[in-house]
């Protein structure tokens, strides 16, 4: 069997019994640097993207998010959907977009972070959408 076949076949069962969750393994922090509130905001996500009649789970959206590291390119090559210059994204489940403006390097030159938040941009000139997940706690839970 095709690797990618299996693969398709255990998301379709996973996705009708397996609650969603999210996690960033690689972090690229992105600071949002117009976030629209003074606190965080609630943000209701569906346990099952597909059926919401299974419910819902509480998100805190923060102005610091983080993002796969491989979801962000300086210089994407073609056909990258994902946060790069000129290549807004959306955040599911938000209905904000966010842009990139500036990228900070470390002293070694790796990325550190970049972003800009947009509200009311057209959810079609998005390249790509990313899940909110991880905000304001890392992969183990901790406070940054």
């Amino acid at each position: 069997m095709e690797p990618h076949l299996l693969e398709a076949c255990v998301r379709d069962v996973l996705n009708n019994r397996a609650p969603r969750a999210m996690a960033v393994l690689e972090s690229l922090r992105v600071t949002i640097t117009n976030f629209p509130a003074a606190k965080s905001l609630d943000i209701q996500v569906p346990n099952f993207p597909a059926d919401e009649t299974k419910g819902f789970h509480q998100v805190f959206f923060t102005p610091i998010v983080f993002i796969e590291r491989t979801d962000f390119k300086e210089e994407p090559e073609p056909g990258f959907k994902h946060l790069a210059w000129g290549q807004p994204v959306g955040l599911r489940h938000t209905g904000y977009v966010i842009e990139l403006q500036r990228v900070v390097k470390g002293p070694s030159g790796r990325i550190e972070s970049g972003g800009n938040l947009q509200k009311g941009r057209c959810w079609r000139e998005a390249k790509g959408l990313y899940s909110l997940g991880v905000t304001a706690f890392d992969v183990r839970g901790s406070p940054l």
